[in-house]
């Protein structure tokens, strides 16, 4: 007597199918093995396929609850898009996913590079005597630079 799922009715004389992939994607990250016999399994790229099925149970659930994640945040379609850009890069753990949908999907603006040919400033030395602390507090109180 608990509802799992609830989809919005159709309208119309052609053919649709509404599917609401989260409540399912959240279920079968707890249960990775039922992924194979999920209508999500067909719906995922070859080379996804591919790499669920060479995970282990432990580690296809923990991709699924990323997947999930990502689903919730901006749907099934942008979460398999990073998916698939990761598997191209080889990083296919839950931590290289989030950071590659973050990149992908974040509003972050391209900061130019830094110019490298400004020289590093100098620093200032202060001579010290280890037991005259007080030649150090009047450096300190004049930025650093020692006057007698």
């Amino acid at each position: 007597m608990k509802e799992i799922a609830c989809h919005r009715r159709l309208y119309g004389d052609s053919k649709q199918s509404s599917m609401d992939w989260l409540p399912y994607l959240t279920y079968i990250a707890r249960k990775p093995r039922s992924l194979r016999n999920s209508g999500i399994y067909d719906m995922m790229p070859e080379g996804m396929q591919q790499f669920m099925d060479g995970c282990d149970n432990r580690e296809r659930g923990r991709v699924l609850k990323v997947l999930s994640e990502l689903t919730e945040r901006t749907g099934f379609d942008s979460a398999l898009h990073t998916v698939n850009e990761a598997l191209m890069h080889g990083g296919t753990d839950p931590d290289s996913l989030r950071s590659l949908y973050n990149r992908l999907y974040a509003d972050v603006p391209q900061l130019p590079p830094l110019d490298n040919v400004s020289p590093i400033p100098s620093a200032k030395i202060i001579p010290f005597n280890g037991s005259d602390l007080k030649k150090m507090d009047a450096a300190l109180k004049k930025g650093g630079v020692l006057n007698g």
